[in-house]
């Protein structure tokens, strides 16, 4: 079974759900726009996905789920 480890920059503070379809992300802050991103390594050198491109959303369902891997999310 894999994990799930989230980061917020400073401003902003991230909430993480994970069922068994999604992991559910949400951040609250007053700074948007927002950029969320996926990484295999909490460097964000391996595998990096932008999730989120500079937008005002507030929460995001990532479907990557049960595939046995650790992700590492980032918003700011």
């Amino acid at each position: 079974d894999g994990h799930i480890i989230a980061f917020g920059a400073p401003a902003a503070q991230l909430t993480v759900t994970k069922d068994i379809s999604s992991v559910h992300l949400a951040w609250t802050s007053n700074a948007a726009p927002y950029t969320l991103r996926r990484a295999d390594d909490v460097r964000f050198r391996l595998n990096k996905t932008t999730l989120v491109d500079k937008q005002s959303a507030i929460s995001f369902d990532d479907p990557v789920i049960n595939d046995g891997l650790t992700h590492f999310y980032l918003v700011n």
